[in-house]
């Protein structure tokens, strides 16, 4: 068995993981950059909701990243079956 066989899947998964964290805090730095254009008064209820949707929109971005790099013709359909 060749080496880059037996490293291939390990390593692939090693660098989804550092994609997914990289896309998940460019999409964090995002929303940060947009709350003075928007003119968000800080703290309050406003920025919290703000925060959170931003936050649970870089979690989605950070798993879908990796899993359409992964398959790209195969990921909805996949997902839609239950497969």
């Amino acid at each position: 068995m060749p080496v880059w066989s037996a490293l291939k899947n390990p390593l692939l998964s090693v660098l989804a993981v550092v994609f997914a964290f990289a896309v998940m805090v460019l999409v964090n730095s995002l929303g940060s950059w947009l709350v003075p254009l928007l003119r968000i008064p800080p703290g309050g209820e406003p920025q919290l909701a703000w925060d959170l949707a931003w936050t649970i929109l870089s979690g989605i971005a950070a798993i879908a990243l990796p899993a359409v790099m992964r398959r790209p013709g195969r990921v909805a359909t996949a997902a839609w079956c239950g497969r």
